[in-house]
């Protein structure tokens, strides 16, 4: 009948929509990029790459542990409630998200020079990891939000739309790895970022015209301050190292 054909073709879509899912979201995991960096870099490289993305991992892993897998499970339990009441578990979700990735941002945001900095200090294997580290860390947790997001998309049943998203932000990342320019780890992160933000941008203002959804970008003004005056101290403290 016309409903299984059509049933059967979302299915499909679903399949290789999380195909794909999969694939992206190994890309920009350390299984992927230390074995890549040994290849393009050396096995120097990639080993100091590798100690930083565990430490990163390991922050992941907690974060993941409190918000990621209850927030997708609260949003596959509403997958047939209306669709007011998604848009409010998704803004109840992207606070919480937003809670625990602001310092992150602020603390980027105020040592983003420093990070550069730290990045040529060769001679230097810890500061050089404790680049690497703050580079891999916000790859990591941007992806929570896309988590957010590819789980509203499978939700209400826009696989097909998702899947070309996803091309597009491979192709892009197969263009990075293979351009002269990326000529060392600290380089291909940095690139990395701007590709996640680009897709994010794309995949975000898409969502916004389909279901009139965005995160929910609220937080008490002493919780942000506080960590302004932090970020700016181990801001003090890196120059001082430097």
């Amino acid at each position: 009948t016309a409903y299984e054909i059509s049933t059967r073709d979302w299915s499909s879509d679903v399949c290789s929509s999380d195909l794909l899912l999969r694939v992206s979201r190994n890309m920009f995991t350390s299984n992927f990029l230390t074995p890549l960096f040994a290849i393009k870099f050396g096995l120097v490289s990639a080993g100091l790459f590798y100690v930083a993305s565990t430490l990163a991992n390991s922050a992941q892993a907690i974060v993941k542990s409190i918000i990621g897998y209850s927030g997708n499970a609260l949003l596959a339990n509403l997958k047939n409630s209306s669709h007011e009441a998604k848009k409010e578990a998704f803004g109840i979700i992207s606070q919480r998200l937003i809670t625990v990735v602001l310092p992150i941002i602020i603390c980027f945001t105020f040592n983003h020079e420093t990070i550069i900095k730290l990045s040529k200090a060769s001679d230097s294997p810890a500061l050089y990891v404790l680049s690497l580290f703050m580079l891999f860390i916000i790859i990591s947790f941007s992806e929570f939000f896309f988590m957010l997001y590819e789980q509203f998309y499978i939700i209400e049943e826009a696989a097909n739309k998702l899947f070309f998203l996803k091309l597009f932000e491979l192709s892009i990342f197969y263009a990075l790895i293979i351009s002269p320019i990326t000529t060392s780890p600290i380089k291909t992160l940095l690139g990395i970022i701007v590709i996640r933000a680009i897709s994010f941008c794309v995949i975000a203002l898409n969502s916004w015209y389909s279901w009139k959804i965005k995160l929910t970008i609220s937080t008490r003004k002493k919780y942000a301050l506080a960590w302004c005056v932090i970020a700016y101290a181990i801001s003090l403290i890196l120059k001082k190292i430097l």
